[in-house]
């Protein structure tokens, strides 16, 4: 199509009562252009062709920047399984060139890509919106409405927004063999304090666990969904959390590295552990396979960031620093 999809992150300062002044600028499409939204440009002139914007106004800094996955194939959602669907598509099941999209703080977009329209969405990971920064969307026209409730009218005021970090740098995997979306995630919030006296507008800001799962509970989940339906097809769960990207290969194998220095290849169709191997670091690295004379390889960056894993579950200990590369082959 000559085209280049771009994914444009946040404005700042985060609050809109610092960066505009007042609280009262709008709680729908479009605000504060082009901030969390994809362009559509024509890679030739740098023409948009089109934009769509996930999350308007954002006061939270819930980037909407992660990779854009071109997908061609039957767009059929489930009722049961997704929340906004376009009335358009009833009774339709075509197949068609989409876009799929998921932010920061959750959310599942997919949108038409050679025009742009709205074809459905979910709150994915969470099927309630209390604390989820989208309350709606106009399935006619797309447009997305924000939660007002979560945000801040004077300074000083604290929220506790879910979800942040739920979907990072760390890449999901689709594949064409399944039809299926491998989607690694993070049951971790937002804890904000809107202060004017600093640069982002906030302070203190922190992720914390997801509600309900600082005693105890998966703070990681891997979620297989079916791309045309929308339908959730399998899940694992750990406590540690991921930083790491999904690998699906042509095999019916996905690989998996986490934060607790776990390496796993997963039944692509099932979600069974096929193997399992410790590194040497944490996993926040993308795994890619390759073939040199007929036999094939696993490589995958390892390394520290910090101590993310201790934030969010500081019961596992897992060593910071040993950066590496990794490789596996299969047998001869």
């Amino acid at each position: 199509m000559n085209r280049v999809f771009w994914g444009i992150a946040v404005p700042l300062p985060y609050p809109r009562l610092v960066r505009r002044g007042t609280w009262d600028v709008g709680n729908r499409t479009s605000c504060e252009l082009y901030s969390n939204s994809t362009l559509a440009m024509n890679a030739d002139t740098g023409t948009i062709d089109w934009y769509y914007q996930y999350l308007p106004c954002d006061d939270w800094d819930e980037d909407f920047v992660q990779e854009r996955t071109l997908i061609d194939t039957v767009v059929n959602p489930d009722p049961e399984a997704v929340r906004w669907i376009n009335p358009k598509l009833t009774g339709t099941a075509e197949k068609r060139k989409i876009v799929v999209v998921m932010g920061e703080p959750g959310g599942l977009f997919v949108n038409d890509r050679e025009t742009g329209e709205f074809l459905w969405a979910s709150p994915f990971p969470y099927t309630d919106t209390e604390r989820f920064v989208i309350s709606d969307i106009d399935v006619e026209t797309g447009a997305v409405y924000i939660n007002m409730d979560l945000v801040a009218r004077e300074n000083g005021q604290r929220f506790v927004i879910c979800g942040h970090n739920v979907k990072g740098w760390w890449a999901w995997s689709y594949s064409p063999v399944t039809g299926l979306l491998y989607v690694p995630i993070n049951r971790s919030c937002l804890d904000q304090t809107m202060n004017d006296r600093t640069i982002s507008g906030t302070s203190p800001r922190f992720s914390i666990p997801e509600p309900g799962l600082e005693d105890g509970g998966d703070l990681t989940e891997v979620w297989a969904i079916d791309i045309s339906t929308g339908r959730k097809v399998w899940r694992y769960g750990q406590r540690a959390p991921n930083a790491g990207s999904a690998l699906a290969t042509a095999g019916n194998a996905v690989f998996l590295g986490d934060s607790n220095r776990r390496l796993r290849a997963f039944d692509a169709i099932s979600g069974d552990i096929l193997w399992e191997t410790i590194l040497g670091s944490q996993i926040s690295g993308y795994p890619v396979t390759y073939a040199v004379n007929g036999r094939q390889y696993l490589t995958v960056p390892v390394g520290g960031f910090g101590d993310r894993i201790g934030t969010y579950a500081p019961e596992l200990e897992a060593p910071v620093g040993s950066n590496m590369l990794v490789t596996f082959s299969l047998p001869d």
